[in-house]
């Protein structure tokens, strides 16, 4: 007899969990009878009812060994949490047999136990970057693990598995520049990654790109307040993994205006040359006309 526990959330009658056993790991039966499986949720709790509870293995009686399996079927139309699968126990009942329940299963350490998180890591990464070749798969984990000092010398890295950041590193996409003046252009971008440590943004001003901000992972938008005025900038971001890798963003382009220049004008006013045409010129000079005719006038 199969015990455990269950917790699902799936398409209902669209995806599902079939329980099947083997005597020989080929040829796999369903415990529930034919295409008969468990779909929807269970809101959220993980049950020994009516998702949860025990599978009868009758046709493996006899065998002296035998194998169990859990087998998750989907269209992968939605994205949904999946299953959760807890309390596994198989039992001999009306023998003398002793039951395997959860209280067989230990915590262990050690090459043993770090082996298959090693390879569900390896094959996660290769999935999501299927050109990397084996060897550059091993450098790319070993050299975005997490540094722990009580692993120097123990392990050829000193470093812990980390999942993350040996995933690809994927370009920023979608940049814009936004001239908001003379003096700031806002710049926003789409974050694609999971595996960035850091963003650059560069911009190249008419000789070549130099980095002006070092920002935080995650990061989508910065304000460039200090760009030359009256200049065709472009900009691009740059994602940086923790190994080395880079990868930079597509261009954009923003020209920036010139600063308004202000010079001292007559009477007190102030005019501005970059402006154009003043409509208060022919007025002052009206003014100025007829003071001069009224004081030839008294003469």
């Amino acid at each position: 007899m199969l015990n455990y526990a269950l917790n699902l959330d799936t398409e209902y009658r669209v995806d599902f969990v079939f329980i099947e056993h083997s005597s020989d790991g080929v040829t796999w039966t369903n415990a529930f009878g034919p295409s008969i499986g468990l779909s929807g949720s269970t809101g959220g709790w993980l049950l020994s009812g009516a998702f949860g509870g025990n599978a009868n293995l009758g046709d493996l009686n006899g065998l002296a060994t035998a194998q169990v399996r859990f087998r998750f079927e989907t269209d992968l139309s939605i994205t949904l949490d999946g299953v959760h699968v807890d309390d596994v126990a198989i039992t001999v009942p009306n023998t003398t047999i002793g039951a395997h329940s959860v209280n067989d299963y230990v915590f262990l350490n050690g090459t043993s136990m770090a082996t298959p998180h090693v390879a569900g890591v390896a094959a996660l990464v290769w999935s999501a970057d299927p050109g990397l070749t084996s060897l550059q798969l091993k450098t790319r984990l070993m050299n975005n693990g997490d540094p722990i000092a009580a692993l120097v010398g123990k392990t050829v890295s000193g470093k812990r598995l980390n999942a993350q950041m040996a995933m690809p590193l994927h370009a920023a996409t979608a940049l814009t520049a936004a001239v908001v003046s003379f003096s700031q252009v806002d710049l926003s971008w789409v974050d694609n990654s999971v595996s960035e440590t850091s963003y650059l943004v560069q911009r190249d001003s008419c000789a070549g790109f130099t980095t002006i901000a070092t920002l935080a992972a995650d990061s989508s938008a910065y304000s460039d307040a200090a760009a030359p005025a009256g200049t065709n900038l472009v900009y691009q971001i740059v994602a940086q993994a923790r190994d080395g890798r880079a990868t930079a963003s597509a261009t954009t382009n923003a020209m920036k205006p010139a600063a308004p220049v202000v010079v001292a004008g007559g009477g007190g006013c102030m005019l501005n040359p970059q402006t154009g045409f003043d409509p208060m010129l022919p007025t002052l000079l009206l003014i100025a006309f007829s003071i001069l005719y009224l004081r030839r006038r008294k003469a």
